[in-house]
């Protein structure tokens, strides 16, 4: 019987509101502005949220054979693509940290 506590990135991202999926999209793409949300809102968490709130109006999910990908549309209908590869969304994560790692470190934008 396997005792372990771990639950693949998938299963994490759809357990914890979207917080690891809005820290990766904040790692990859917000830029010169993350100074003043961190400072208005006074953590970095908060400012994640209110970044995210404020910034992704829309999020699109799509998977082919090799990645999972997300189109995001903003306020001004300005579309950003990013995705990440299949193993990654399959892998076991242990905790919260090690799935918002994983996931900030291999989530790209496409260009």
């Amino acid at each position: 019987m396997n005792t372990k506590n771990t639950n693949t990135m998938e299963q994490f991202l759809s357990q914890d509101s979207n917080m690891a999926f809005n820290v990766a999209l904040w790692n990859n793409l917000a830029g010169s502005e993350a100074a003043s949300y961190i400072e208005i809102c006074g953590d970095f968490y908060s400012a994640v949220c209110q970044w995210a709130s404020h910034n992704i109006y829309y999020v699109h999910e799509c998977q082919n054979d090799k990645f999972t990908g997300w189109t995001l549309v903003d306020s001004c209908s300005n579309e950003t693509k990013v995705y990440v590869p299949n193993w990654v969304m399959d892998a076991e994560v242990k905790d919260w940290k090690h799935a918002k790692n994983l996931f900030s470190r291999h989530l790209k934008v496409a260009r």
